[in-house]
C-alpha cells in the first residue's frame, strides 16, 4: 500500500510517496525536484519537493484522498523525469467491513477474535472491544495503511492468534469532534468494501 505525507512544519516542503516501508533505503537517485529511494534495486519511496507547483490543493498531513486529476499530474511529472513508477489509484488503507463473527479469544476472556468482510476478502482481527458485535459496519484499518502517528499498521500475532487490520475509532480516523466513544460504528448503509476517505 501506498501512504503519501505533507508535512511541511517538520518535515519541510516535502511531498513524501511511502511506496515500501519494511525495507531500508540503500541509495537514492535526484532528478530535479524528486528524489527516488530504494533498497537495492526497487523503488521503495519518492519525494517530491515543492510540490505545490504540480498539486496546488494538497493539504498538510498524511493524505487520504487524491482526486485522478492530482493522480494525474504527479504521474505525468513522473514520466517527463524518466521515472518508471505509476500511482495508479489512491486508497487510504481505510475501508468499511461488515463484522460476520465474534468469538473469545482461545488464551485470554478480554480479546475476541472477528471475521470481518472489506468486499472481496475476509479479515480476522483481534480486538479488546466488547462494542463490536455480529453485522456491526466498522472502519478497518489494513495492513499497511498509516496511521495518524505516522506508524504503519502490520498483521501480528496477538496471543497466537493471526490479526490483519484493526478497528478505528474517531480519534484514530481524526474526526473532530468526537462523537462516539471506542471503535467507531457506522450506519448499516455504509458501502463494504469501500475507502472511508472516499468521496
Amino acid at each position: 500500500m501506498v501512504n503519501l505525507v505533507y508535512q511541511p512544519s517538520t518535515m519541510g516542503d516535502m511531498l513524501a510517496i511511502y511506496i515500501d516501508q519494511t525495507l531500508p533505503s540503500t541509495h537514492y537517485l535526484k532528478k530535479e525536484n524528486v528524489v527516488v529511494i530504494y533498497h537495492l534495486e526497487k523503488m521503495i519511496g519518492i519525494n517530491v519537493y515543492d510540490p505545490l507547483r504540480w498539486i496546488k490543493n494538497l493539504k498538510p498531513g498524511i493524505l487520504r484522498q487524491m482526486n485522478l486529476t492530482d493522480i494525474g499530474i504527479l504521474n505525468h511529472q513522473f514520466k517527463q523525469l524518466g521515472i518508471d513508477w505509476t500511482l495508479d489509484s489512491f486508497q487510504s488503507g481505510f475501508v468499511v467491513g461488515e463484522v460476520k463473527q465474534v468469538d473469545v479469544h482461545p488464551d485470554a476472556d478480554a480479546l475476541f477474535v472477528c471475521q470481518v468482510h472489506v468486499g472481496s476478502k475476509a479479515l480476522q482481527i483481534v480486538t479488546n472491544s466488547q462494542k463490536v458485535k455480529v453485522n456491526h459496519r466498522v472502519v478497518v484499518a489494513l495492513p499497511g495503511a498509516m496511521l495518524l502517528d505516522g506508524q504503519v499498521l502490520q498483521e501480528g500475532m496477538m496471543l497466537k492468534v493471526l490479526s490483519q487490520g484493526m478497528f478505528c475509532s474517531e480519534k484514530t480516523l481524526g474526526i473532530s469532534p468526537e462523537t462516539q466513544v471506542g471503535v467507531y460504528l457506522l450506519d448499516d448503509s455504509c458501502s463494504v468494501g469501500k475507502d472511508f476517505y472516499a468521496s
